[in-house]
């Protein structure tokens, strides 16, 4: 009883924090990026992606990546639900690109076939970059001078 309560509250808690953790990033002009990892609850991983609308709405976004790292298959209430920000992105006018560790892929693919699934981390930013015109271009003085010549 008493020990089965404290292992909950322990529990909500450890939810709790990884939720909090959830916070999307700008990872270029008009793309934003939430990764999902450390967290398996489906409410709170509903409500990062509520946080990843707000924030695309308000830094006009042309395109979202959603990149959840799951260490086994998601349940399918979780993929469902990471899925359903495809539907949030579309009403704002932003292009939502889906990736994750192979777990997450193929349960996206198989459940959301619907969706913009990227088989990694760099095709989903390609894509995003892509859906929102931008190109990250190199900053160091070598790749620079190289990209010179090459003109």
């Amino acid at each position: 009883g008493f020990t089965a309560a404290i292992d909950e509250r322990a529990r909500a808690q450890m939810i709790q924090r990884a939720a909090q953790s959830l916070v999307p990033v700008m990872v270029a002009p008009r793309v934003l990026l939430l990764v999902i990892s450390g967290c398996e609850d489906a409410e709170s991983i509903a409500a990062a992606l509520a946080r990843l609308g707000r924030a695309a709405l308000d830094a006009d976004a042309a395109a979202c990546v959603v990149y959840a790292t799951f260490p086994t298959e998601p349940d399918r209430e979780v993929t469902l639900e990471i899925a359903a920000f495809d539907s949030s992105a579309t009403m704002i006018g932003a292009r939502a690109v889906f990736s994750g560790t192979p777990f997450v892929v193929a349960a996206l693919r198989a459940q959301a076939p619907h969706v913009m699934v990227a088989a990694s981390f760099e095709e989903a930013l390609r894509r995003a970059l892509d859906s929102a015109e931008q190109v990250i271009e190199p900053t160091s003085l070598l790749a620079r001078s190289l990209k010179r010549l090459k003109r």
